[in-house]
């Protein structure tokens, strides 16, 4: 209870043969030594700083703990009524926890400096020993010091939460957001780089030179491929190439794609679009003529 409250405890022990040391470690206090008979300078110097004290500025907070066990306790202190920089040394970090048990956070001593009048704020590497199951737990920590100087209270409340598997595996997060936005390109991406191996078909009607006597409905799978070719009644579209075609026609998950392949005897008069579905292609021929060729739904 007198550590909770924020007293400050000094043993000031008088001859070689007390057990001040002991008993400043069992109250979390510090201690200091004078011979047997102490001369009324000596007793100045050991107390001359004792009115000087170090606060602790609120409750001590710890980070998540992870799956090894490890964490950072941050806590924030407060100097005043010193004349010179106290060194202090944590001994040692002890938990209680509300059912009795208790065990050691600190695996080695923790030291620093605090100039007079300063606040300070810090982490200190700990360490659980035993890990608790994944949740949120309150606990209590109790602090022991070596060296003449300590802070007070020598113990807080402090609230603390034990990672589960997401928050020790954070990683995946992002890495599934990576792999998800992977896999959409690669959706777009695949049916245009492996149109044959895609699967699927585009089904359009095919109108030349506006002749309804020639208009045709086609189901053209990704994997094969329509010819626009040369002969006695203007172009029409075969599934062979013959010998000179002039343009191919294709399908893949993108849209329907037409391409020149005679760009000498045939040459676009506007850009193609990629996907000519639906559309209007004029093509002009290499004698001036023109020759109309039109993609539509069925």
């Amino acid at each position: 209870e007198i550590l909770k409250e924020g007293w400050k405890i000094h043993i000031l022990g008088i001859g070689t043969a007390t057990a001040a040391k002991e008993i400043a470690a069992e109250l979390s206090g510090t201690f200091s030594v004078v011979p047997e008979k102490p001369t009324e300078q000596e007793l100045a110097e050991q107390t001359r700083e004792l009115l000087g004290i170090v606060e602790l500025s609120g409750a001590p907070s710890l980070s998540p703990v992870g799956k090894r066990g490890g964490s950072k306790m941050a806590i924030e202190l407060s100097s005043r009524g010193y004349s010179s920089t106290r060194s202090i040394t944590i001994g040692a970090i002890t938990l209680q926890q509300p059912d009795g048990t208790a065990q050691s956070l600190l695996r080695e001593p923790f030291e620093f400096s605090i100039g007079p009048d300063e606040t300070k704020e810090m982490e200190i590497p700990v360490s659980f020993e035993v890990l608790p199951d994944p949740g949120s737990y309150t606990g209590n920590v109790v602090f022991a010091f070596d060296g003449d100087t300590a802070f007070t209270p020598a113990t807080a409340a402090v609230e603390y939460q034990v990672k589960g598997f997401l928050g020790n595996n954070i990683w995946i997060i992002p890495v599934a957001v990576v792999g998800l936005v992977l896999l959409a390109l690669l959706g777009l991406l695949i049916p245009r780089i492996l149109p044959g191996r895609a699967g699927g078909s585009i089904a359009f009607v095919c109108t030349v030179d506006d002749s309804t006597l020639r208009k045709r409905q086609y189901k053209l799978k990704y994997a094969s491929k329509l010819y626009l070719v040369e002969g006695m009644m203007g172009l029409t579209v075969r599934e062979d190439a013959g010998d000179e075609p002039a343009a191919e026609i294709s399908a893949d998950g993108t849209g329907l794609h037409l391409t020149i392949l005679d760009e000498k005897g045939y040459k676009p008069a506007q850009p193609i679009p990629d996907n000519v579905l639906p559309g209007k292609i004029v093509l002009l021929k290499k004698y001036g003529k023109k020759a109309t060729i039109s993609f539509d739904s069925p």
